[in-house]
């Protein structure tokens, strides 16, 4: 097994737009880079490349940008890179919608007016340098390979994250019900407490770099208005503080579209700032510490594989009078959330008469024991659990946000009459069929199902060890 790691500084310039939000907020400074991490596998018969990035999520555009540049600049396939997002709520203008998707709308000028003025929107200019950052982290890490063992493992961390979505006395379905809310029933769905690693060395054993995969959103807001790489920042000094500064950590987020660090049932605080990001990556950092530091046993993990399908979804529909009440609000002041909903029906309604599905990519790659399960979507933990339950590997990592994005994907119930909350409310960030998750989840499973069985690790021979002289003293009494 050969293995190469690289990072490169994808930070945007000062003044462009920080992303997580409805309307425009402007960066001020930077309080950390941004990063693309990359990690390329090689079995000497296939590669993958394996990117965190720093970023809320990356419009499809600019995944299959980089995957061209990757393959231009390597031989390594562009269908065998996973991008995946750290879901950063303090990064750059990657995401929603791109002012390219509207060039053939029947209203195209008062389109790109809403959009350029007062949405989140993809910077183009931008897009081309994550686009170019991506593929030169690859790059870097293909001409860096080296002879390496690799080690899987999975910690716990059970303290940091929580669904944000609560079952209420009154029946409905709330996200984020207020500190305590004594109306409060149960959470509406559950978190995923593992700590993902797989770390790789040198024959000798030097540490070269590690993937870390855990289910949080990056909305500790540690940036304010700079950017920052959120709560990943401290994991990764964490990890780097033990293991040496030269070693790159690759962050991979999980089904976290229903899981952020607030913690609703305390008053503990804080649950934002600089303090939380610290107490979120700090956490999950030393939990990987752990992980890597006990893997004492490191192997050529085999075989790598890589199976991939496309899936058109449908958009939801858009009923002709909530349509009509988003135009009319749109002539209304002030212009705050229920008007930016508006705005967001209305693009999506001048989309849909020219785009009739999405493309939702599902993406498995295998490295031994090892499944890195990916999809676009923002998607809710209980479908990355089933992915997890029905995998039959050992070592599932469920990664959301990868190679494109596809908004919010909860869970069926979430969109019955007492489901409801922010994440099934159409809009810009919410806008497939309710069965796009099940979807999903049938077609990983089906798709690990094609991969071939990991190359079985042979048991390590142990002879019996000699006694220590010493050990073999006895008392001396006089």
């Amino acid at each position: 097994m050969k293995v190469g790691f690289a990072e490169v500084d994808i930070t945007p310039r000062v003044g462009m737009q920080i992303h997580g939000g409805y309307g425009q907020i402007f960066s001020q400074g930077v309080r950390d880079p941004l990063k693309a991490e990359a990690v390329v596998l090689d079995d000497g018969v296939t590669q993958v490349a394996l990117v965190g990035l720093d970023l809320l999520g990356i419009h499809n555009s600019i995944a299959w940008d980089a995957r061209a540049r990757v393959a231009k600049a390597t031989d390594i396939p562009g269908e065998h890179v996973l991008m995946g997002c750290s879901h950063n709520h303090c990064g750059g203008p990657t995401e929603m919608f791109h002012p390219a998707m509207f060039e053939q709308v029947p209203e195209r000028e008062r389109c790109l007016k809403l959009l350029t003025e007062t949405a989140s929107h993809v910077d183009p200019d931008y897009a081309i340098q994550v686009a170019a950052g991506i593929a030169e982290a690859v790059r870097q890490a293909w001409e860096r390979k080296q002879d390496a063992l690799l080690a899987p493992g999975i910690g716990k961390e059970p303290t940091v994250a929580f669904n944000r979505r609560f079952r209420m006395r009154d029946g409905r379905t709330v996200t984020h019900p207020g500190k305590c809310n004594p109306d409060i029933l149960e959470p509406a769905g559950p978190v995923d407490p593992d700590v993902g690693v797989l770390s790789a060395w040198t024959p000798g054993g030097e540490f070269l770099g590690c993937v870390v995969n855990f289910t949080c959103h990056g909305t500790c807001g540690v940036g304010l208005n700079e950017y920052s790489a959120d709560w990943p920042y401290f994991m990764d000094e964490t990890i780097k503080g033990l293991m040496g500064r030269e070693a790159t950590v690759v962050f991979l987020n999980g089904a976290c579209g229903d899981v952020t660090q607030v913690d609703n049932r305390s008053f503990t605080p804080p649950d934002f700032g600089p303090e939380c990001g610290r107490f979120v990556g700090g956490r999950v950092g030393a939990e990987a510490v752990k992980v890597i530091v006990g893997s004492r046993e490191r192997h050529d993990l085999a075989p790598i594989s890589v199976r991939r399908a496309v899936l058109e979804v449908p958009f939801r529909e858009l009923p002709a009078e909530r349509l009509e009440n988003a135009l009319r609000r749109l002539e209304q002041e002030p212009r705050d959330i229920e008007w930016c909903y508006a705005r967001d029906l209305y693009l999506r309604s001048q989309l849909q008469q020219v785009i009739r599905t999405w493309p939702v990519e599902v993406q498995v790659i295998q490295v031994g024991p090892v499944v890195f399960a990916a999809n676009p979507g923002e998607f809710f933990c209980q479908y990355g659990l089933d992915i997890k339950a029905g995998s039959g590997f050992p070592y599932t990592f469920v990664v959301e946000l990868a190679n494109g994005s596809a908004g919010y994907i909860p869970t069926e119930d979430a969109f019955l009459p007492t489901g409801g909350g922010y994440e099934s409310r159409h809009g810009g960030h919410s806008y497939l069929r309710p069965d796009t998750g099940r979807r999903i989840v049938e077609t990983t499973l089906s798709l690990i199902r094609e991969l071939p069985p990991p190359r079985p690790i042979p048991p390590k021979q142990h002879t019996t060890g000699q006694p220590w002289d010493m050990g073999l003293w006895g008392p001396e009494l006089a």
